[in-house]
């Protein structure tokens, strides 16, 4: 499978565990207040709501930040093997020529 199908499969993978993320909280909760108004008559519906929502925002936004990092980290490992730099971190504090690059950026 080639890199961009691979690309295109990942971010198809983000944008459904993002979707699921947001909506389970959000049904798992409104069916609970829907249930304790009728069980109990409490109203608290609209508030079982907002905290499915905020919930599966906080989730989805962990989520996608971490994807984000992991993809960043991978360009740069990228970036690094095109240069010919090793992956190790130890490696690259030893190599003084990756310390000058580092410097002039």
């Amino acid at each position: 499978m080639n890199e961009g199908r691979r690309e295109v499969f990942r971010n198809l993978g983000l944008i459904l565990q993002v979707g699921l993320t947001v909506i389970v909280p959000l049904v798992l909760l409104t069916f609970l207040g829907v249930y304790l108004d009728k069980k109990y008559g409490t109203g608290l519906t609209v508030l079982f709501v907002l905290l499915g929502l905020s919930g599966g925002a906080a989730g989805a936004w962990k989520l996608v930040t971490r994807s984000a990092g992991k993809k960043k980290a991978e360009e740069e490992e990228t970036y690094d093997l095109m240069e010919g730099y090793s992956l190790s971190e130890d490696r690259k504090k030893e190599d003084p020529a990756h310390e000058e690059k580092s410097e002039k950026e």
